[in-house]
């Protein structure tokens, strides 16, 4: 499995910034999709999809990139759990 970045609009696969390329065989594998993901939403992320190529078209997949929102809420910070006290509730009632 080669994991590439597709262009949504052209059909094209990223090879690097300059070379975009119809032939997904000359395309940058990126290995994983989270690596293809950081790619593709440093270029037009709006354009662009992680396409998971498995040799057989009918078993290709593409995933749109979708880039956050600016305003994007702010996550809540980690508790560790050595912040608890004593034994952490039991959530199961049997």
């Amino acid at each position: 499995m080669r994991v590439l970045v597709r262009h949504k609009k052209t059909g094209r696969f990223f090879c690097t910034v300059e070379c975009w390329t119809h032939n997904a065989e000359l395309a940058k594998d990126f290995f994983s999709g989270w690596e293809a993901m950081t790619a593709a939403l440093t270029l037009d992320a709006q354009n662009l999809s992680v396409y998971y190529d498995f040799g057989d078209e009918c078993y290709n997949i593409s995933i749109p990139v979708i880039q956050p929102p600016k305003s994007a809420p702010r996550r809540l910070k980690h508790q560790p759990a050595s912040n608890f006290r004593g034994r952490l509730p039991c959530l199961d009632s049997h």
